[in-house]
């Protein structure tokens, strides 16, 4: 009997260590994961700072010049409360953190319910080919709006006014950047969390495929 219960408590102490350790990767995990986030939205907001000096360069009025500015004041503003929470995450647990990083991940769209179900390897393997592929057609997305955007600067010299299709090309630019700012360390993600992202990606990618948006 006695044999029995110290079986029992040792085999209860090694399982309840391994989950312990595991916790502990995940958050060390988490920790990159933040930092590298950081890392990426920081030069996001450089590619917004780009933009704005390139207008402040122009040698001539443009019509809508200071709305364009405001825009991108917005995504910068967007951009820098995301690196002040993940400022904020060094004095957070691990539980905290964790949780952390799925709130900022909700903060891309807002509207997508997070994974609540457990997510076996399978799965989890699944998704990593996923967020793989994602990052391949989103970078491959930002090619062609960064070409279009530079086909728009050119009328807008011409015609002097930043149209509506001007600012819709740069609303979809950040938007993609900015998931590919999440996706790029998404390797370190819990599986909840990767799911999480995967999921709001490809919601994303497919309201923007599939939006009309405004004419040129």
């Amino acid at each position: 009997m006695l044999k029995n219960i110290v079986t029992t408590f040792l085999v209860a102490t090694i399982f309840i260590s391994l989950n312990a350790e595991i916790s502990k990767t995940q958050n060390n995990m988490n920790l990159i994961f933040l930092r590298e986030l950081d890392s990426n939205l920081l030069e996001t907001i450089k590619i917004m700072d780009a933009y704005n000096q390139a207008t402040n360069n122009i040698p001539y009025e443009v019509l809508g010049t200071e709305r364009y500015q405001k825009f991108l004041m917005e995504m910068t503003m967007i951009c820098m409360n995301l690196r002040n929470d993940i400022s904020s995450s060094t004095e957070l647990n691990s539980e905290q953190r964790e949780m952390l990083i799925k709130e900022l991940i909700s903060s891309i769209k807002a509207d997508v319910k997070s994974v609540s179900e457990s997510i076996t390897e399978q799965q989890d393997l699944q998704g990593k080919r996923f967020s793989k592929l994602f990052k391949q057609k989103i970078n491959a997305h930002l090619k062609e709006i960064r070409k279009e955007i530079i086909i728009e600067e050119e009328k807008i010299i011409e015609s002097k006014t930043f149209d509506q299709y001007y600012f819709h090309l740069h609303s979809q630019q950040f938007i993609y950047q900015l998931i590919m700012d999440f996706l790029k360390p998404s390797e370190y993600l819990s599986k909840s969390n990767r799911a999480f992202l995967i999921r709001i990606a490809a919601e994303i990618e497919y309201n923007i495929i599939n939006s009309p948006g405004p004419t040129e």
